[in-house]
């Protein structure tokens, strides 16, 4: 259970994290550099949050 844990909260900080990359990426003026930051940084978020979801929904379950 502790894996699980730490596992869920390393997701959740990186989600965060890339939530701030691309609040910042979105501010830079249009180029290719914002546009592949932009969809790296959207691609990371929503794979941590859908990941973070998916152990957050089986460990309540397991309740």
């Amino acid at each position: 259970m502790r894996r699980v844990r730490i596992t869920f909260w390393v997701l959740v900080m990186t989600a965060v994290i890339s939530t701030g990359v691309l609040m910042n990426a979105l501010k830079w003026s249009a180029g290719s550099a914002a546009g592949i930051t932009v969809g790296v940084a959207g691609l990371v978020t929503a794979v941590a949050l859908a990941l973070a979801a998916r152990i957050l929904v089986v460990v309540s379950r397991g309740r």
